[in-house]
Parts: structure tokens; C-alpha cells; sequence
């Protein structure tokens, strides 16, 4: 009898190994392992989007691009695990977050290209630059109407980083003599004289680094110009006591004189 009821059981565990599944059953499981594979290519591509923003030769550079992929890794977690329930909305929210992580790989391709554009080019990606944050302003708005109090605003988090990256340096007397400030991941550097006016800049400029010096005469209240960029280009230019420009010439040769 013991070993009828023995065989009973093991016959009832095999069943409950090997038997069909019902519909709904098979439905879970399919559910669960397409959630998986979302998962999994989502943070295949955040993963490959933070090495390329760390990576890169301008990685000292790319703090707003470190900024909005944190920023918004944040929001998004919260979103994916309040919205998992809600497929519509989940759906939503995962492909907001996939749009996002594109839009920012193109921005840090268009930071990138600045850093190697001429002039005239630099222009260009410029615009498509500020277009790709316009995409992903859009994106965050969507996040903080879902997330409310607890949304993370990346933006207001660039804004402090900037004034945090402010840094002044004056005379016993008070007068500025020094102003650095770091905007856009770019070092600007600004000196003055006693008089506060500005006698050398040193910024980069939609990607275009440039040095600036500042000559004043005292004598006809004019001002002489001199600027270099890291292309090899230089150009001077003279102006005088109303502004005017009195002559401008350039390392190709050009020569404008104003009578």
C-alpha cells in the first residue's frame, strides 16, 4: 500500500512538471519574458550612451550631457516601477526614456563636431544642438506632469552647477580684476583692468576656442583689438572714442579702412 501511494505521488509531481500550460499561464510568462528583453535593452543602451558621454576626448567637458542623463536615469526609474502595472502608460513612459537616450547620444555627437567644425559649420551644428534640447525639454515636461514633487528637473540642476562654477577675483581695492565661469561644460576666463574694462578673453564660443586682447589709449580714447582663434586665424581692428571702427585687417590679408 505504502509504496502504491509512493508512486502516486511521483506520478502527480511529473504531471505538475510536464503538464500543458492553460492560456492565461502561457500569456504571464510571455508577458514576463517581453518585459525582460525591454529591461535588458534599456540598460544595454544606457550603459553604452554613459560610456560614450565618459569616453569621449571632450569627457572633461560634457557636464550638462552628465547632468540630463543622470537627471533623467532618476525620473525614469521612478516612472518604471510606478507605472508597471498600467501597460498603456509604462509603454509610454519606456519609450519617452528610449527617444531620450537617442536625442542625448545626438547631442553629445553635435558637441563633439563642434569641437572640429570651421567657423561656418559650427553654426550649423549650433542650431541642431539647441534643437535636440528642445526634444528633450519636451520629454521632461511629460515626466514632471507624472512625476510631480518628486520630478528632478535637470535644468535648474545645470543653472546651480553654473553658478556654483563662477569664480571672482579682486583688487584690496575691490575692483574685479579676475571673472572665470564655467557654462556648458566651457571655461571662460575674463581680465580687467583698474578702470574695469575688459583687457583680455579667453571663451569658447559655440565650440571655437578664442583668445581676445584689448589695447586702450588714454590719448584719443580709442581701443585697438586683436583676436586669435585656435584655427590660426587673426584679425585686428581699431575703434574709436564714439565706437566707430576706424580701420580692421586680417591674417589673409584683408584690409578695411574707414575714412
Amino acid at each position: 500500500m505504502g509504496n502504491f501511494l509512493g508512486w502516486i505521488v511521483i506520478i502527480f509531481i511529473i504531471y505538475l512538471i510536464f503538464k500543458p500550460k492553460n492560456n492565461k499561464e502561457k500569456i504571464i510568462e510571455n508577458n514576463m519574458s517581453k518585459e525582460e528583453e525591454i529591461q535588458d535593452k534599456i540598460e544595454r543602451k544606457e550603459e553604452s550612451l554613459l560610456r560614450d558621454i565618459k569616453s569621449n576626448h571632450l569627457k572633461d567637458y560634457m557636464q550638462n550631457e552628465t547632468t540630463l542623463f543622470e537627471c533623467g536615469r532618476k525620473n525614469f526609474i521612478r516612472l518604471n516601477e510606478r507605472f508597471k502595472h498600467d501597460e498603456a502608460k509604462h509603454g509610454q513612459v519606456v519609450k519617452d526614456w528610449m527617444d531620450y537616450m537617442d536625442i542625448l547620444g545626438d547631442i553629445v555627437h553635435e558637441h563633439l563636431m563642434l569641437d572640429v567644425s570651421t567657423s561656418e559649420e559650427s553654426d550649423e551644428h549650433w542650431e541642431k544642438r539647441q534643437e535636440l534640447f528642445i526634444q528633450i525639454q519636451e520629454i521632461e515636461k511629460r515626466f514632471k506632469e507624472l512625476l510631480g514633487d518628486v520630478y528632478i528637473d535637470p535644468f535648474e540642476t545645470m543653472k546651480q552647477n553654473e553658478k556654483n562654477d563662477k569664480i571672482e577675483e579682486r583688487d584690496e581695492k575691490g575692483n574685479l580684476i579676475h571673472f572665470k565661469i564655467i557654462s556648458e561644460g566651457i571655461e571662460n576666463w575674463i581680465s580687467y583692468n583698474e578702470s574695469g574694462q575688459e583687457i583680455y578673453v579667453k571663451r569658447n564660443h559655440k565650440g571655437s576656442l578664442s583668445e581676445q586682447w584689448t589695447e586702450y589709449d588714454e590719448h584719443d580714447k580709442s581701443r585697438t583689438i586683436h583676436n586669435k582663434d585656435d584655427k590660426g586665424y587673426e584679425y585686428w581692428a581699431k575703434f574709436n572714442e564714439k565706437g566707430e571702427e576706424v580701420y580692421c585687417k586680417d591674417s589673409t590679408g584683408f584690409l578695411r579702412k574707414n575714412d
